[in-house]
């Protein structure tokens, strides 16, 4: 069964720390993580601060999974 967790895609909405980080990369590759703010549901000054606190080198590969995943299913 943990392989086939690591096939799965995880979206790091709401607040990411570096321990779910690390611990999602523990079971799988970066290139299947995937970030949602859970805006309308979230508050939109606490999606933007979550957003803020991402590294942008990690919000670029986040975004280039996301077009990726979708452009590969249409």
């Amino acid at each position: 069964m943990p392989s086939e967790l690591g096939r799965l895609h995880y979206d790091l909405a709401g607040h990411t720390t570096r321990p779910a980080l690390d611990a999602l990369l523990a079971i799988t590759s970066i290139d299947h993580l995937h970030y949602g703010s859970d805006y309308c549901f979230t508050p939109e000054p606490v999606a933007a601060a979550a957003a803020a606190a991402l590294d942008d080198q990690l919000v670029v590969q986040l975004r280039t999974n996301t077009e990726q995943l979708f452009a590969s299913r249409f």
